[in-house]
C-alpha cells in the first residue's frame, strides 16, 4: 500500500512537472505554459491566452489567430484595418513575432494602387514588445520600377524604384509609414538623381503625408550644361516634395529645396519646382546678401 502510494506521488508530481512549466520570451519574462494535448496554452501578459503547437524546449512556437484576437496589442487600429489573414504568432529565442497576409483590396488599396501592387495580398511581420510593434512589409516590384509621371514636352520622369512598410505602432497609431527610393530625372537635360521619400498613410481619414531628400549631386542642372562650363553649377543638400492628389493619386509638384547650390563659386539657396498640370519647370535662386566681390565674380564667371 505504501508502494502504492509513493508511485502515485510520483504520478502526480510528473503529470503536475509536464502540466506546469515556464518559458522566457525576450521583452516578457518568465510566463507559465499549460499543456492541454499537443498545444502549449500561454498567457501573453494582458495580450491574451494564445494556443502554440511546436518544440517549447527550442523555443519554436507558433499559434494561428484571428484577427480580433490581437484586439489588446498596440497598433489593433491599424491591425484591424487592413484586411489580415492567415496570421501567425511565433515565439523564438529572439522574442515574440507576428506574420500576415494584408488585403491589398481594403485600406491599404489607395497605396498599393499608387505603387501599381496587383497581388491579392503583401506580406507582413511585426517584432511585439509590451508597449509597441515594429511593423514591416515589402512592396513588390515584379516588373521593375513603377512609372508615376513622365512629361513629354519637359522629358521629366519621376520613378518608385522601391518601396516598404516600416513603422513603429503604439496604442491609439492609426498610421503606417512608408519608405521609398524615387528615381527623378527633372528634365531631358538632366541625369536621374536618387532621392529617398518617406511618407505615413493614415488609414482612417485616408491622407497622405511625407518628406524626402535628394541622395545625389545634381550637375549642370535643367541644360546649363549646354551654356556653361562643366559643373558651373552644382546642387547638393536638396529637399525633395512630392505633391500627391489623395483622390486621383496624380502628381500635383514635384519640388527640390536645395540648401548648398553652387553657383560659380558663390552658394545660393535654390528652389526649383515642377508643374505636372501645366507643364512647366521653375527656377528661383536667392542669397542673403551679396558684397562687390560676389557681383565681380559673377559677372566673370
Amino acid at each position: 500500500m505504501k508502494r502504492l502510494f509513493i508511485t502515485l506521488l510520483l504520478a502526480m508530481f510528473a503529470l503536475g512537472t509536464v502540466l506546469s512549466q515556464n518559458i522566457n520570451i525576450k521583452g516578457f519574462g518568465d510566463i507559465p505554459v499549460r499543456k492541454e494535448g499537443e498545444k502549449y496554452l500561454i498567457q501573453i501578459g494582458k495580450f491574451g491566452e494564445f494556443a502554440f503547437t511546436g518544440n517549447l524546449e527550442s523555443k519554436e512556437l507558433k499559434a494561428n489567430v484571428e484577427v480580433q484576437q490581437l484586439e489588446h496589442l498596440p497598433g489593433f487600429k491599424v491591425l484591424s484595418k487592413i484586411g489580415l489573414t492567415d496570421i501567425f504568432l511565433h515565439i523564438t529565442g529572439d522574442g515574440l513575432y507576428l506574420n500576415a497576409h494584408a488585403d491589398t483590396k481594403s485600406s491599404l488599396k489607395k497605396v498599393c494602387d499608387l505603387f501599381k501592387i496587383t497581388t491579392p495580398y503583401i506580406e507582413v511581420s511585426a517584432a511585439i514588445a509590451p508597449r509597441s510593434l515594429e511593423f514591416e512589409g515589402i512592396m513588390e516590384f515584379t516588373d521593375g520600377p513603377v512609372e508615376f509621371l513622365h512629361i513629354d514636352q519637359t522629358g521629366t520622369v519621376v520613378k518608385f524604384n522601391s518601396a516598404k512598410i516600416s513603422t513603429t505602432l503604439e496604442p491609439g497609431t492609426a498610421e503606417l509609414g512608408f519608405e521609398t527610393n524615387v528615381l527623378i530625372t527633372p528634365t531631358k537635360f538632366d541625369p536621374e538623381l536618387d532621392c529617398t521619400y518617406s511618407f505615413t498613410y493614415d488609414i482612417v481619414s485616408q491622407t497622405l503625408t511625407g518628406a524626402g531628400s535628394m541622395m545625389s549631386e545634381w550637375s549642370n542642372p535643367l541644360g546649363s550644361g549646354q551654356f556653361l562650363d562643366p559643373n558651373s553649377i552644382v546642387f547638393s543638400n536638396a529637399a525633395v516634395e512630392l505633391g500627391i492628389n489623395v483622390m486621383t493619386l496624380a502628381p500635383v509638384n514635384i519640388g527640390f529645396g536645395i540648401e548648398k547650390a553652387k553657383i560659380f563659386t558663390i552658394e545660393f539657396g535654390v528652389v526649383v519646382s515642377i508643374d505636372p498640370v501645366d507643364k512647366k519647370v521653375a527656377f528661383k535662386g536667392e542669397r542673403d546678401k551679396m558684397n562687390a566681390n560676389d557681383f565681380t565674380t559673377f559677372l566673370r564667371e
